[in-house]
């Protein structure tokens, strides 16, 4: 088994001065995280709003630094130019340069790949693989809907051709036919690019048909982990019980956010 990340004992945290003449105190936003992510291995992370899911996903790519305890990497060297870690966040499409050409913001990516082994695709087929006409290839970002720029955006994230992909609630917003299209997607980019995905959502459902091995992160610690079929059948922290039971209710963030109060 080809570890391709290992966290150990990572925290984050902020300091907090509540008074003039107080101490600052910690207040942890993630707290003692350990886990490994296999090559080609798809792990869902589900937690509400404030669990930390997206601070350990800035954390694992880079972008802020753990307060405590470390990340270990053990990626191939020649895959690209580009950080082997990306994140598709869900507002991606608003980073997007809106007088760019589509071809060439693509083309562009693919040039910064240098995987001899895997070629990334074509524009053709990366267009194809979002669900996008070749017609797009065109366009400049202006002219695209906003669901159009957020596959632009995944299709130029594939191009560099991560060797770990993060998704940030690819699934908000969509509806069931969309959900299922990007279920296919991923698993393909897992079986045919090797890409090992971390797929962080609030979406039980889609996560039970896309993932492995799933984690549920509560106030910022992992409070279940391992195969996801366990972890939703048969659930043992109250947290992750809660969760099975919202989703199955339907109940509304306020409701939920009520429920959470009360674990």
């Amino acid at each position: 088994m080809h570890i391709v990340i290992e966290i150990n004992n990572v925290s984050y945290f902020v300091t907090e001065k509540i008074g003039i003449w107080s101490k600052p105190k910690r207040k942890y936003i993630l707290k003692n995280i350990n886990l490994s992510l296999s090559k080609k291995e798809i792990l869902g992370i589900a937690g509400e709003s404030g669990s930390g899911k997206t601070t350990l996903a800035k954390i694992i790519a880079g972008i802020i630094e753990p307060s405590e305890g470390n990340l270990t990497y053990n990626f191939t060297t020649y895959r690209s130019k580009a950080n082997p870690v990306q994140i598709l966040f869900q507002n991606n499409s608003d980073l997007l340069n809106p007088y760019r050409v589509v071809g060439e913001m693509l083309d562009e990516a693919i040039r910064l790949n240098k995987n001899k082994i895997i070629p990334p695709p074509s524009i053709e087929v990366l267009l194809s693989l979002v669900g996008l006409p070749v017609e797009v290839i065109t366009k400049r970002c202006f002219e695209l809907s906003g669901g159009e720029r957020q596959r632009v955006a995944l299709a130029r994230l594939i191009a560099i051709m991560p060797q770990l992909l993060i998704l940030d609630e690819p699934f908000s917003a969509q509806d069931n036919v969309s959900k299922e299209n990007l279920i296919n997607l991923f698993s393909v980019l897992r079986e045919k690019y090797g890409i090992t995905i971390l797929c962080i959502s609030h979406d039980l459902d889609s996560l039970r048909n896309l993932c492995e091995r799933a984690i549920i992160l509560y106030k910022g610690e992992i409070v279940e982990q391992g195969k996801i079929e366990t972890v939703l059948k048969n659930p043992e922290h109250p947290y992750t019980k809660f969760l099975i039971r919202a989703e199955e209710f339907n109940l509304s963030y306020d409701e939920i956010m009520r429920e959470i109060d009360l674990l």
